[in-house]
């Protein structure tokens, strides 16, 4: 494989492999690194990857070792790492790349939007006033003269109705 495939077919799996790491470590800067250090690793090693396997699964594998090592390094610097071994051992199998590339992002962004457009105008002004205004749901309870319970219930009723709306305009047209 020439190196300009090679480099288009990881720019392609950059966002999943940086998804992965977020995952992993829970910090986006960190995982922003680590997924950097994961394509490099895997452009010098890119005479080990065989076109007939998973592309997206050998770089889990490349960034599951960058988490470790970076995790080990961490704990030596005495941070709180984040510890899951199950989902460590099994990382690969609960990752599903396919949800991060370019098509179906694309894809969650359209339906979103279209969802958020059926909201009802206040229940967007909500969303928008906790999501982008960083509003603390005490807060928006307290001015809208409504207890915190109430607007919490409120917003998880909101995003559940958004997952719902969602799911279905992402369903294959065939399951409809």
């Amino acid at each position: 494989m020439n190196e300009d495939a090679f480099s288009a077919l990881c720019e392609r799996n950059r966002r999943s492999t940086l998804a992965y790491l977020y995952a992993c470590c829970r910090n986006l800067a960190l995982a922003e690194d680590m997924a950097q250090e994961t394509l490099l690793i895997a452009f010098r090693k890119k005479e080990n990857y065989f076109p007939e396997a998973s592309f997206s699964g050998w770089l889990v594998s490349i960034a599951r070792n960058v988490w470790f090592r970076e995790r080990a390094k961490l704990a030596k610097q005495g941070a709180v790492v984040p510890l899951d071994e199950i989902a460590d051992n099994h990382a690969a199998m609960l990752f599903d790349a396919s949800q991060y590339d370019d098509e179906a992002w694309k894809a969650r962004e359209q339906a979103l939007d279209g969802c958020l457009r059926k909201l009802h105008p206040e229940d967007r002004r909500l969303l928008d006033s906790h999501f982008n205004d960083g509003r603390p749901y005490a807060d928006m309870a307290k001015s809208l003269r409504k207890s915190l319970a109430w607007m919490k219930v409120k917003m998880f009723r909101i995003r559940q109705n958004l997952l719902l709306c969602m799911r279905k305009a992402l369903q294959p047209a065939e399951a409809l």
